[in-house]
């Protein structure tokens, strides 16, 4: 049996992973253009892959918090990939 503050240290390290995930989709996209665009994309795709494994091992695992990693990478794809701003400069663009 694990001790207490093994599993600690790892829901501090999933915890972290998650955050981390959603911090580099974030950054990705504000840095798009940008000079740090390749380090923001690489970072993005490291924690990607990350996040996918993290949901693969909980699903396998059976443990009960793997749908927040899926969550957590859906979001990561969705801001990544969604273009926020495009509805309001087509609308801009009728008036």
């Amino acid at each position: 049996m694990p001790s207490t503050n093994l599993l600690l240290a790892l829901q501090a390290v999933w915890i972290v992973l998650h955050v981390l995930g959603l911090g580099t989709a974030w950054a990705a996209r504000m840095q798009a253009g940008g000079r740090r665009e390749l380090l923001a994309h690489v970072s993005f795709f490291a924690c990607l892959v990350l996040i996918a494994f993290a949901t693969i091992v909980g699903h396998v695992a059976c443990l009960a918090i793997w749908p927040l990693s899926a969550v957590t990478l859906v979001m990561m794809i969705v801001t990544a990939t969604a273009d926020f701003g495009h509805r309001q400069t087509a609308l801009a663009t009728f008036e």
